[in-house]
Formats: structure tokens, sequence, C-alpha cells
């Protein structure tokens, strides 16, 4: 598709999209199964078809995984949770971690095509400033981004579309910069028994902690970079 094609169903495809995910969330309604009752209730016999059928439930749960990220569909964290509840912590870990990053790819891209064109030239003064600490900075704004639990999946792999960071980049970053996170939920859901509520399971403390870690690079690198300053202008 050439760029004056796109640009002219730009709009129209941005507006499928929606209206798609939109049907879909209304028929499907995610949250009337994705929820921890309905996890408790089907354990079992998610866990027997798992056995029964180890690569197809797999391979089934990647690409529901998938989909849901790279479309924007709500419902990740109880599907990182129904990982480790079904899958055990080690495989639930891999699976989430390869699906929520790929998926994450896909919605950059989209966001990218359909509207990254459209932002940069419509804010095009304000968006160059942006552009230029993400050339320099981007990869450790977003690992920081990735280990917030706070901010919004679908809204960094939504935003990030609008900046130029190579595609490959926001995902090798993303998947590291989410594994801490991935780790906790993944493991939280393999101990599904144990939980009442996912706000007790995973409590603001942690969320600080993982926040903290998030941040300790860029700090650290403005630490550096002032204490250089410094000396420069001692000199």
């Amino acid at each position: 598709m050439k760029l004056s094609s796109l640009s002219v169903w730009r709009w129209p495809l941005v507006l499928l999209i929606v209206a798609a995910v939109i049907l879909v969330v209304v028929l499907v309604q995610p949250e009337q199964y994705l929820n921890l009752d309905w996890l408790r209730n089907q354990h079992d016999s998610l866990t027997r078809i798992r056995a029964s059928h180890p690569i197809a439930s797999a391979a089934i749960y990647f690409g529901a995984y998938f989909v849901m990220v790279a479309l924007w569909i709500p419902g990740a964290t109880m599907m990182t949770l129904a990982g480790g509840a079904v899958f055990g912590f080690w495989q639930g870990v891999v699976l989430v971690s390869f699906a929520s990053s790929s998926g994450a790819t896909v919605a950059l891209l989209l966001s990218r095509v359909l509207l990254g064109s459209w932002v940069q030239e419509r804010f095009a003064d304000r968006i160059g400033t942006i552009n230029a600490e993400f050339d320099r900075e981007g990869p450790l704004y977003l690992f920081a981004m990735r280990m917030v639990p706070l901010v919004p999946f679908a809204l960094i792999n939504l935003l990030m579309g609008w900046t130029r960071i190579p595609a490959f980049t926001f995902y090798w970053v993303s998947q590291v910069g989410m594994l801490a996170g991935t780790a906790m939920y993944v493991f939280t859901g393999a101990h599904l028994a144990s939980i009442r509520s996912i706000d007790e399971a995973i409590s603001t403390q942690t969320a600080l902690v993982l926040a903290m870690l998030g941040l300790s690079p860029i700090l650290f690198r403005k630490l550096v970079r002032a204490l250089r300053v410094r000396r420069q202008h001692r000199s």
C-alpha cells in the first residue's frame, strides 16, 4: 500500500479497528470470563485440557494473548494470572513474555502506521523535542515505563507508536522491562488458591519497588551527566 493511499484510508482504517475491538469486547465480554472467580471455577478443567493437549493449549493461549495485546483488547492482567494458574510458573513466564512483547510490537506498528505520521505532522513543533529526547534516551524511558505496573500497558504501545523508536528496540526493551512484572503476576496465578483479589496479591509496596527499579537507570544517567557538566564548569 502506497503512502498516499494509506493517507486516504487512514481514518476509515482507524474507525474500522476501533469498531472491531468494541464489537469483540461487547460480544465476547472478556470481563465475564477473565476474573478470579471464573478462573478458580474452571481451573481443574483447564489444567486437564492442558495435560491432555499440552502443545495445542499452549499455542491457543499464546495466540489469544497475542491478539488481545495487538488489538488493545482489555484483559491482559487476568490472562497473565491464567497463564500461571494453568501452565505453571516457568512455562507461564515464557508464554506470557513472548506473547505480550510480540503483541505489543504489533500494536506499536499499527499505531505508527495508522496515526504516527499524522501525529508527527500535526504536532511537529512539540513532538520534535520528544523525538530528540527519545533518540537519546528512548530505551531507558521505555524500560522505566514497562517496569512500572501503574502505567497502562496498552497506552504505552499506543503512544510509543507516535515516536521514532525502532520496532526491534521496542520489542526487546519491552520484553526485558516487563519480565519482572510478568514473573510476579504469573507467580501469583500459580498460587491462585491463596489469593482473594488482585489488589491483595500485588501490593502497592511491590509496585513502588518495581517503579524505583525502572526509574533507577534514568536517574543514574541524569546524575552522571550532571556531574560531568559540573566538572566541566569547574575546569
